[in-house]
C-alpha cells in the first residue's frame, strides 16, 4: 500500500512539473507587452530584458552611440571614434547615395 502512495505522490508531482513546463513555454513565447499586461513579472525588469534583446544585433558603433546617452566617458569615446574614422565614413555614405 505504502508503494502506491508513493507513486500516486511522484505522479502527482510529475504531473504539477509537466504544467509548470506548459505555463512555461507558453508565456516564453508572448511578447513584453503581454506580459506586463498579464501581471507575468516586474515591469521595469521586463522592459530592460526586452531593451538588452535589442542590443544583441547592434553593432559596435550604434551600443556606443547607447551608452553615450547615460555616460560621459563613452560619449567621449564616441567622438573620438567619430573625429578618427568620421571623414572616412562620409566619403562612404556619400559614394553609397550616389550609386544608382
Amino acid at each position: 500500500m505504502r508503494d502506491d502512495a508513493l507513486a500516486a505522490k511522484k505522479r502527482k508531482e510529475l504531473d504539477e512539473v509537466d504544467v509548470t513546463r506548459e505555463r512555461i513555454a507558453a508565456v516564453s513565447g508572448t511578447d513584453t507587452a503581454t506580459k506586463i499586461a498579464l501581471g507575468l513579472g516586474d515591469k521595469e525588469a521586463l522592459l530592460e530584458l526586452e531593451r538588452l534583446d535589442r542590443t544583441k544585433s547592434m553593432t559596435p558603433e550604434q551600443l556606443l552611440v547607447l551608452a553615450a546617452e547615460k555616460s560621459p566617458a563613452a560619449d567621449a569615446g564616441h567622438n573620438d571614434l567619430w573625429r578618427e574614422h568620421g571623414e572616412a565614413l562620409e566619403a562612404a555614405i556619400d559614394r553609397w547615395l550616389a550609386e544608382p
